[in-house]
């Protein structure tokens, strides 16, 4: 049997056991709220329900156009590929979706009783509230489905950006749909729905507000193991290991990229009280907004002062790593910590970056990984550091609780190493089953022409690299 028929075969199996799971849930009889007539009318609050039903949804629909910004990021690669990058950024949505839909809801959500059809999980993953049906069919349910959905659409496209211009399609969408059916719902549990992080016996056990350690954390490191399972770009590093740097395409769409995704980080992290009538989205709008800000200001008189120029990848990327290390702890600290955030983060997006060109020689793209990682894990220490008890009661070290920083320490470590772990198994079966990497024939001429059949930019002259 051919390898491709092999995957299409374990996909069907897959699917028909999801199927045939939800059938069991819903022949139980076990309803949910899905005209939305009796949670309307919780006598708790009248209006306060539909509030927090157009917030969540709202917020989820800014959430999935950060997407676009995320492949507005491929003007920094090169024009002949363009196309495929954009397509898989594309696909990781409709895969990931699905597979979220299937399983992935479920393993993440199952147990943590937000909604009708999440009481069954255990410390490890959730069992219930597969493919929204039975008790799952539930206005609540699936608003809380979607919203969560769209983050887990986002993370995976971070793997998308650190091996671009060499990946094989088939292979990453397969990649995605693992990843969002599996590896970012189950350590997404551990935190957001009643796992083990969460009830660590430090401090208030993990904390993660918008997911650093989640959604940050999970891509990036996934995408670190394929810069090293694919390999470095043809040409990307000369034969004494010093990196060389490709001629972008558009710089432009560099910056609009960037400022589609912080303006999407205003449903991002205020999104994530999950209630339109929590008031302390207002803080969570400064904090995010500030760190980034402060993220960006660093890298440009940092810029300024080693090179006399502004280097604007590295510009967009350092505010990225702001709102990548905000994400965590948004909702806790005050607003003055909120620009420290950012201005570390900074750093650590350039110490990490200085890593993967100069000392791993580790060729991610589009610095996804110095992004993500670096980014993601200061974020997910600092709520350790400036928590100040004004939300949830939550303390840091500098507010007198170090037993929250050693939770938060815990939570990066696991989030590395289930990230790892899982990450090096799926593109290691990918590799020798299927394999990950493009000929180098195609690669020369360009994904766009080989995959696509057509470039992005017909009829346009780029110079040449």
């Amino acid at each position: 049997m051919r390898k491709s028929n092999i995957f299409v075969l374990l996909a069907l199996i897959a699917a028909c056991f999801c199927v045939l799971s939800g059938a069991v849930e819903a022949a139980a009889n076990l309803t949910g709220d899905p005209s939305g007539e009796a949670t309307s009318t919780n006598p708790q609050g009248h209006l306060k329900e539909p509030i927090d039903f157009v917030w969540l949804l709202y917020c989820a629909s800014i959430v999935f156009l950060m997407k676009a910004g995320v492949a507005f990021f491929g003007g920094f690669l090169r024009p002949k590929n363009m196309l495929n990058f954009s397509t898989h950024v594309f696909m990781d949505s409709v895969t990931g979706s699905m597979a979220f839909w299937f399983l992935g809801g479920a393993f993440l959500l199952g147990g943590s009783g937000l909604a009708a059809g999440y009481e069954h999980g255990n410390w490890f993953m959730g069992l219930s509230g597969f493919m929204n049906v039975g008790r799952s069919y539930d206005v609540t349910n699936v608003t809380f489905w979607v919203f969560n959905c769209v983050f887990c659409t986002i993370s995976v496209s971070f793997i998308a950006c650190a091996v671009a211009e060499r990946m094989k399609l088939v292979p990453y969408v397969i990649l995605s749909a693992v990843f969002c059916a599996w590896i970012y719902p189950v350590f997404g549990h551990w935190v957001w729905g009643g796992g083990w992080l969460a009830n660590l016996p430090f401090g208030h056990g993990v904390w993660d507000f918008s997911g650093s350690s989640i959604v940050h954390m999970q891509g990036g490191v996934v995408a670190l193991v394929g810069t090293i399972v694919v390999g470095p770009r043809i040409g990307r590093f000369n034969a004494d290991g010093t990196p060389n740097s490709f001629k972008m395409h558009n710089v432009f769409f560099g910056i609009i990229g960037i400022i589609v995704l912080w303006t999407g980080w205003f449903g991002f992290n205020p999104g994530a009280t999950l209630l339109g009538t929590d008031l302390r989205y207002s803080i969570v709008c400064v904090n995010t907004f500030l760190s980034a800000a402060a993220a960006g200001a660093t890298a440009f008189f940092l810029s300024i002062a080693m090179t006399g120029k502004v280097n604007v990848p590295i510009l967009c990327n350092s505010t990225l790593a702001g709102l990548a290390a905000i994400t965590c702890s948004c909702a806790f600290i005050p607003v003055w910590a909120s620009v420290i955030v950012g201005i570390i983060a900074a750093l650590a997006y350039r110490g990490g970056k200085y890593l993967m060109d100069w000392k791993f020689k580790l060729d991610d793209a589009l610095d996804s990984v110095a992004v993500h990682v670096f980014g993601g894990a200061w974020g997910v220490i600092s709520l350790g550091l400036f928590s100040d008890g004004t939300y949830a009661e939550v303390t840091g070290l500098f507010f007198g609780d170090a037993g929250q920083l050693l939770a938060q320490v815990i939570c990066v470590i696991a989030s590395l190493a289930w990230a790892l772990a899982n990450g090096f198994i799926i593109f290691l079966i990918l590799k020798h089953t299927c394999g990950v990497r493009v000929t180098k024939e195609q690669e020369e001429v360009g994904l766009d022409i080989t995959y696509h059949g057509t470039e992005c930019y017909p009829g346009t002259v780029f110079e040449k690299e």
